[in-house]
C-alpha cells in the first residue's frame, strides 16, 4: 500500500499556534480572583506558627482561610476590580505594618487591561488563518492566496505580541519591585515572604508563541511574494516569445499592403 504523505499547512499551523496563545491570555485573564489556577504573586506571612497566605491575580486578591477565624479579617476573595493595591484587610490579615501598603501602585496595575486586549486581537488572528486555511479547499470571501492578507494577519500578530510583550513587561516590573519592596520590609518588621506566581510562565511562553507565530506569518509572505514575481516573469517572458513569433513570421511572410501603389 501506499503511504499517505501528510502536507504540511502553514496556516493551519499558524492557526494552531495561535489558538494555543489565546488559551494561555485567556488563562492570564481569568486568573485570581476569578479562578484560582493562576496568580500573579503569593504573600506568606507566619502567624503564632501557622502559616497564612494571600494571592494576588490581576483583578484582586484571595485570603486562605486558617485554623482559626479573626473577626476583623474578612478571608476569602475580593470582586474583581481594575487595579490592585494592598488594603487595610490585607495588613490585618497578615498581622503587617502599614508600611507594606507602598509594595503596589493602583494606577501601575491598570496596565493589566492590556492583556484583555492582547487576547481579542490574537483570537481575531487566530480567526483570520484558520479562514485562510479553510479558503483553499471550500473558497469564500477570504482569498487565501492574497498578499494583503497575510499581511492584515500579520498586523494583528503583532500588534497582539507586542500588546502582551508590553504587559508582561510591566508585570515583571511590578511583580520584581513587589519583592524588593518585601525583602527590604522583612529586614524591619516581622518574617513576610513574595512568592512569585505562575503568571510569569504564562506571559513568557505566550510571548514565545506570539514571536513564533510572526516568523511563519513573515516566511508565508514572503513566498505570496516571490510566487507573484515569478508569476510575473513567466508572463513576461510568455510576452516576449509571442512578440518574437510574430516578428519572425513578418520577416518571412511580410504582409501584403492594404493598398495597391498607383500604376505609373
Amino acid at each position: 500500500m501506499a503511504k499517505r504523505i501528510i502536507k504540511f499547512d502553514a496556516n493551519l499551523a499558524a492557526a494552531f499556534l495561535l489558538g494555543i496563545g489565546t488559551c494561555l491570555l485567556l488563562l492570564i485573564c481569568l486568573s485570581t480572583p476569578i479562578t484560582e489556577a493562576s496568580q500573579l504573586f503569593r504573600l506568606l506571612a507566619t502567624i503564632e506558627g501557622v502559616q497564612r497566605e494571600v494571592e494576588f491575580g490581576l483583578w484582586g486578591y484571595c485570603i486562605l482561610p486558617i485554623a482559626w477565624e479573626e473577626s476583623e479579617v474578612v478571608q476569602g476573595c475580593s470582586g474583581p476590580t481594575l487595579g490592585l493595591e494592598i488594603d487595610s484587610n490585607i495588613l490585618k490579615a497578615l498581622h503587617a505594618d502599614p508600611s507594606l501598603l507602598g509594595i503596589l501602585h493602583k494606577q501601575l496595575t491598570w496596565s493589566f487591561v492590556l492583556y484583555p486586549i492582547a487576547t481579542a486581537l490574537t483570537f481575531l488572528t487566530c480567526v483570520l488563518q484558520l479562514g485562510l486555511y479553510l479558503s483553499k479547499k471550500r473558497p469564500f470571501l477570504i482569498d487565501a492566496k492574497s498578499g494583503r492578507t497575510l499581511t492584515r494577519s500579520f498586523i494583528f500578530g503583532s500588534a497582539a505580541m507586542f500588546t502582551a510583550l508590553i504587559a508582561s513587561a510591566l508585570q515583571i516590573f511590578i511583580v520584581g519591585k513587589a519583592k524588593l519592596c518585601v525583602t527590604s520590609y522583612r529586614t524591619m518588621y516581622d518574617d513576610i515572604f513574595l512568592y512569585w506566581g505562575n503568571l510569569v510562565w504564562l506571559t513568557v511562553v505566550g510571548t514565545i508563541i506570539h514571536f513564533a507565530n510572526l516568523i511563519l506569518l513573515f516566511a508565508m509572505r514572503l513566498n505570496v511574494a516571490k510566487a507573484d514575481h515569478d508569476e510575473h516573469k513567466a508572463e513576461r517572458r510568455q510576452y516576449l516569445k509571442r512578440i518574437n513569433e510574430i516578428s519572425d513570421h513578418d520577416l518571412i511572410n511580410p504582409p501584403l499592403p492594404r493598398t495597391l501603389p498607383p500604376p505609373r
